[in-house]
């Protein structure tokens, strides 16, 4: 590909696989190649293959991979050509950085189609920015965003809530939010309180706002199967779950047990998910965690193949969880987020994701999973959020003292 006004050769392309899609790029001595997202690599990942495929990577070292989020957007940044390539396709995919051909990158993915953005711009920075413009900017969060967040595994009642608020506050240590991880839940019910570790949340919550701390709570997105959980009612009723092919609703089992998982693709369940958070509000809840959304199972398991999804947005009928297991993270996001729009549209949401696909930053900001207490996570946390920032999901952070 040339430079319509310079006539200058931005990329030298090469053949396509014989299986699934694929497309190679030819690989100058001096191209630096950044992006795609929280790769536990050094920044530059030439010489390095790497796999898209979101994935809940508890305790991850430096070069375990696949991490949490798909970014298949790579900046390669030459001596004097800048480029950037976006590879619209959510299915499974690998990039060869010149690791089996150094002057050679190489993109394969198991399905889809070749949907290919090349990006030009005489700095790496515009580049940059015109995928930012491509996929989209983060919105506006509010100003206690950009404070400081206390969080950990867990607050198991309200007194130790309050008592670290309160520990905070004299000992005058700032502390914008806090946190609450899946023990305020009643049984990790998603949208429900334990009604004895947590009696009257919305007191809880004015209180900590008088002492100019908000509330972020988890929300996972498994829906426990219990016929007397309102939930299950609604989500079994309405036919918002993943199905299996014979029109059954998927079933696995996370922290409540056995659950089902909404089908984010389907529009009337984002509706209704992002719609529920009304009880969060009503309780002065003030902001939002997304966690498990890879989606993960316990044990590490993957959804098989087969589980369906209907992707209505599209328009061309229901697929499987090969494509759609990449951008559950992000359409469980914009549910969420479009659902606390309709809510509350004079406020800006705050929403934190784990999972995350090219264009999540639309919606959420991210962190960077379950790392661990060592100097080398230390350096990592401090890579990998620099590497999101260049993938378009400029707002993000770590657990800073590790999970």
């Amino acid at each position: 590909m040339t430079d319509r006004h310079s006539g200058e050769t931005l990329v030298e392309t090469g053949r396509l696989v014989a299986e699934g899609v694929g497309h190679s790029v030819r690989l100058q001595a001096q191209d630096r190649l950044f992006g795609l997202g929280d790769k536990a690599f050094r920044l530059d990942r030439r010489g390095h293959a790497v796999t898209l495929w979101n994935t809940d990577a508890f305790k991850y070292q430096r070069g375990t991979d696949p991490l949490y989020k798909s970014v298949p957007f790579v900046l390669k940044q030459g001596a004097e050509t800048n480029v950037g390539l976006f590879y619209d396709n959510t299915f499974r995919s690998r990039f060869d950085l010149g690791a089996w051909m150094d002057d050679w990158l190489h993109y394969e993915s198991a399905g889809g189609d070749l949907d290919l953005y090349i990006l030009h711009a005489p700095t790496a920075l515009g580049v940059v920015e015109s995928y930012a413009r491509l996929t989209g900017r983060t919105p506006m969060l509010p100003k206690w965003a950009l404070g400081y967040h206390q969080c950990r595994y867990s607050y198991m009642d309200e007194a130790d809530i309050r008592g670290v608020a309160e520990g905070f506050r004299s000992r005058e240590i700032p502390c914008d939010a806090l946190y609450f991880d899946i023990h305020y839940m009643d049984g990790y019910r998603v949208f429900t309180w334990d009604p004895k570790a947590f009696p009257d949340p919305k007191a809880l919550t004015d209180d900590l706002k008088d002492l100019g701390v908000r509330t972020v709570v988890i929300v996972d997105p498994g829906v426990k199967v219990d016929p007397d959980y309102f939930a299950y009612q609604e989500g079994t009723t309405r036919r918002f779950f993943c199905e299996n092919p014979d029109g059954t609703d998927f079933t696995d089992t996370v922290w409540p047990g056995d659950v089902h998982w909404p089908d984010f693709s389907k529009i009337e369940a984002r509706m209704w998910w992002g719609e529920t958070h009304q009880r969060y509000l009503d309780a002065g809840v003030t902001g939002f965690w997304n966690d498990m959304n890879e989606p993960a199972i316990l044990g590490g398991r993957d959804f098989p193949d087969e589980v369906r999804f209907a992707f209505e947005d599209r328009g061309t009928g229901p697929t499987d969880h090969r494509e759609a297991h990449n951008v559950y993270g992000l359409l469980m996001a914009k549910a969420t987020h479009e659902g606390l729009r309709t809510i509350r549209p004079d406020e800006r949401p705050f929403l934190l994701t784990r999972a995350c696909f090219a264009g999540s930053q639309r919606y959420a900001a991210a962190w960077t999973g379950d790392n661990v207490s060592s100097w080398e996570h230390l350096l990592l946390s401090l890579q990998i959020c620099q590497s999101l920032s260049l993938s378009g999901l400029g707002f993000c952070g770590p657990d800073i003292g590790g999970f």
